[in-house]
């Protein structure tokens, strides 16, 4: 189920780079949209637009304060991507050291993306604190912490105890349970799932998660900020995997399975897998970018929520975690970085 607000999808852009006394910044981009009606539309932004990316044709929308609680991958790509799309974030740090590494890691990114005027203007937007109070002033707070059932529910508990009832409060989990994350909430009707997919500035889908408790404007808001962010919001259920993660987590088991049979080298299975199957990235390389520890932890939230045996992490997976190799991140994985 998808909302029926009203966008339209790029269809070709131009950079201008002349300043004028309309536009005194620049580099800037014009985007050419498309609407279902086939009517073509016009919008102007600082972030490079990338053909097939919805555009919200309904104004800036409703959301203007993002909080956001972590310092990791993904707590970097949302802070940058609301950024990017002119709101204020206020990130939640576990420590002094995590905040300064993660406004490091998005001002280095800004500076990447703008110009040094652009840069300096849009980080004046972005913020750090320690406390969960700290998110008091944010219409909502993303959580995209470890994928730790217990680590989640205790920063939930914090955060239902101290922010006004009307912030409704998401969590980026691949895999968990909403409603568990939700246990120890006494606000459990604004609690719901915005997972959003890695890398954050290139996938298209947010996955909505609603549980039975959750209420219809944490489900709009949630919904609110993906089409303003560029994405595309699809509401699922709160089952185990939601959509995404059901499908594709077997899928990339069974890839595994084949390296453990002596079948092909990774190499190989992921050039299959692009070329017969037209996936921009291979299964196992896909992997290592999740992270093995990260991917393995889901194939047991995915068997222990179902019961089903299949799901089973297999063998060889176990073994990397066991190593520490667990992907891009450690420098290897299934391969080599």
């Amino acid at each position: 189920m998808t909302t029926a607000k009203k966008t339209a999808r790029t269809i070709g852009f131009t950079t201008v780079h002349a300043p004028s006394k309309e536009h005194p910044s620049v580099p800037y981009h014009v985007a050419l949209l498309r609407d279902s009606d086939g009517k073509h539309h016009v919008r102007k932004t600082f972030k490079l637009p990338e053909i097939g990316q919805s555009f919200d044709l309904e104004g800036k929308g409703t959301v203007s304060h993002v909080g956001i609680a972590g310092t990791g991958v993904m707590a970097a790509g949302i802070a940058l991507l609301c950024l990017e799309n002119e709101l204020n974030v206020v990130a939640k740090a576990r420590s002094a050291a995590a905040a300064e590494k993660l406004a490091s890691a998005v001002s280095k990114q800004l500076a990447k993306k703008m110009d040094d005027a652009q840069a300096s203007s849009t980080a004046k937007r972005f913020s750090t604190t320690l406390a969960p109070s700290g998110l008091s002033g944010c219409q909502i707070v993303v959580e995209a912490v470890a994928e730790d059932l217990a680590i989640k529910q205790k920063l939930f508990s914090e955060l239902d105890a101290v922010l006004p009832p009307n912030i409704v409060l998401a969590s980026n989990t691949s895999s968990l349970s909403i409603k568990e994350i939700a246990a120890n909430c006494r606000h459990k009707e604004r609690v719901a799932g915005m997972h959003f997919f890695n890398p954050v500035s290139k996938m298209q889908l947010v996955e909505v998660v609603k549980t039975n408790e959750t209420n219809d404007e944490a489900e709009k808001t949630i919904s609110e900020l993906a089409h303003q962010l560029g994405k595309t919001p699809i509401t699922v259920k709160d089952s185990p995997g939601f959509i995404v993660n059901r499908l594709l987590m077997p899928f990339l088991n069974d890839a595994v399975r084949l390296v453990e049979e002596g079948v092909s080298e990774p190499a190989t299975i992921d050039s299959a897998v692009k070329l017969g199957l037209n996936h921009p990235m291979g299964p196992l390389a896909l992997v290592d970018l999740i992270g093995i520890d990260v991917f393995v932890e889901i194939m047991r939230e995915l068997q222990r929520k179902t019961g089903d045996k299949s799901f089973a992490p297999r063998p060889l997976a176990l073994k990397l975690l066991n190593e520490g190799k667990l992907g891009r991140k450690t420098g290897e994985g299934f391969y080599k970085y």
